[in-house]
């Protein structure tokens, strides 16, 4: 039902920081070769109260793809709307990891970008799908990986074999770790001023 030409995903438990949609226009609009922009985010817990601020690098196919890891928020994610019509977006007979799905295959090609700062909240309590059904979501998580794993094995590239695939889990894992480290993603771990202002105006 959106109309405009940037598309953002938000779920009914989470919200945008002040100043979110102004700031991912701007990105858009300046670097038109960009069709996806991930940010940081903080889980805040059902009263809205900040539990962790979670720092990211961008898009890495290869952590999504053999460590089965993702990272990235989808209350932090804005998409071309044209690029997600094109691709369909989500797939429907997905329930916990349809983000998952829908940025790897994107992946194949559309150019990520990722913005150093904290653009939505991941709200975390006894309802939500991360906490009530964590079982579920990595094993729907399992099954889509090993799906586009699949695909990649067909290719016949050497990292097609089955245990190239799984030494590149631990290989991927820790390239995100080091990438992490050297972007500071570890600290601060104090929330920015603006994400602390509308804590307190909201309460």
């Amino acid at each position: 039902m959106a109309v405009g030409d940037v598309i953002g995903w938000v779920n009914s438990d989470d919200f945008y920081y002040p100043g979110t949609f102004h700031y991912i226009r701007h990105i858009f609009e300046q670097n038109p070769e960009i069709d996806v922009i991930s940010g940081d985010y903080s889980f805040v817990d059902a009263d809205g109260r900040i539990r962790s601020v979670h720092r990211e690098v961008g898009f890495d196919r290869n952590v999504f793809l053999f460590a089965g890891k993702c990272y990235l928020a989808n209350s932090a994610m804005f998409f071309r709307a044209s690029l997600l019509k094109k691709h369909a977006g989500p797939r429907e007979d997905l329930h916990y990891a349809m983000d998952y799905e829908l940025y790897l295959r994107l992946s194949a090609e559309a150019h990520f970008l990722h913005a150093r700062r904290i653009l939505g909240c991941y709200r975390l309590h006894d309802d939500s799908k991360t906490v009530s059904a964590l079982l579920q979501m990595q094993e729907e998580t399992k099954r889509v990986q090993e799906e586009y794993l699949e695909r990649f094995r067909a290719t016949g590239d050497w990292m097609s074999n089955p245990l190239a695939c799984r030494l590149m889990k631990p290989i991927a894992m820790a390239r995100r770790i080091l990438l992490k480290a050297r972007g500071g993603c570890y600290f601060p771990k104090k929330p920015p001023a603006y994400a602390l202002d509308f804590k307190r105006s909201a309460a």
